[in-house]
């Protein structure tokens, strides 16, 4: 019985798959009221699969909004999440107020496509006082470059990225760092430099620090040694 109808019972057919729908990404208002999460529904018309967030009640347990985009993340002040989606064909950070309705992108973020390993969180986070965004992303300069040379010089060891799943099978020159983005709007800023690959963040609990992990040794090519890092936010001094 579904809503008060009964529903005639028929074996699972071929056509009935696409109606599936994987729930993922829970995440808990900070006053409790709200839940997002993402949903991975089957697009026939586009032959693909995409991401929504949705947003439930939790005292009516009813679904009120629901919008494409993935990684939903709830402020620990407000009722607004920072997401990721596209925008003009790029990925960006979004932040959605809930009071308003309102979503607006934030910031691009830029792929390295340098295998760092099978660990490493390419993630975001929101500032325990609520106003800005930490996230890793390559330099749009560098990522966006495009080489229009049929000759390519290779000057490193981890010259492979892997390939598959839309990236290429040899790395690019491109560096991930930690930047932070104020959520009321503002240009981005790296707070994390040099020929380094910075990844898996985490904000101290008073907001002025950005704890990271990478591979700082003189040959980060040859080896494995992946360290705890912190940034100072006021001086940029990066301290093992």
């Amino acid at each position: 019985m579904i809503n008060g109808q009964y529903i005639e019972k028929r074996p699972l057919a071929i056509e009935d798959l696409h109606q599936l729908v994987a729930v993922s990404a829970p995440a808990i208002s900070a006053d409790g009221q709200w839940l997002a999460c993402v949903t991975t529904k089957v697009v026939l018309e586009e032959n693909c699969y995409k991401d929504y967030i949705l947003i439930i009640d939790l005292a009516t347990k009813q679904e009120v909004l629901e919008w494409e985009g993935t990684a939903p993340q709830w402020s620990p002040v407000a009722n607004q999440i920072a997401f990721l989606a596209e925008y003009n064909g790029e990925d960006h950070i979004w932040v959605f107020s809930l009071s308003s309705g309102t979503k607006k992108p934030l910031a691009p973020v830029y792929e390295s496509h340098y295998f760092m390993g099978h660990l490493v969180l390419k993630n975001f986070a929101w500032s325990p006082d609520g106003l800005s965004i930490a996230y890793i992303s390559a330099d749009a300069s560098v990522s966006m470059a495009k080489n229009e040379n049929s000759v390519r010089v290779i000057d490193r060891l981890l010259y492979k990225s892997k390939g598959g799943r839309g990236r290429p099978v040899i790395t690019d020159n491109a560096f991930s760092h930690v930047w932070i983005v104020p959520v009321e709007g503002g240009a981005p800023k790296a707070v994390t430099a040099g020929a380094y690959n910075a990844h898996s963040l985490t904000w101290s609990p008073d907001s002025k620090k950005i704890a990271f992990v990478s591979n700082r040794s003189v040959d980060p090519d040859n080896n494995q040694l992946h360290d705890l890092w912190a940034v100072d936010l006021s001086t940029n001094v990066v301290v093992r």
